[in-house]
């Protein structure tokens, strides 16, 4: 494990909604980082 820094996250591989998850951490806009299943397709919802 190692500290990556934000600017450099492009550069790691990561998963699929990680950038979703700093997004809602990062941002006072947001409260919660939810998963909501819709026509068998896990969607990500930002609240």
């Amino acid at each position: 494990m190692q500290w990556v820094e934000k600017k450099d996250l492009k550069n790691v591989n990561l998963v699929e909604d990680f950038l979703d998850l700093i997004d809602v951490m990062m941002n006072e806009e947001y409260s919660e980082f939810q998963y909501t299943v819709e026509d068998g397709n896990w969607i990500v919802n930002k609240r």
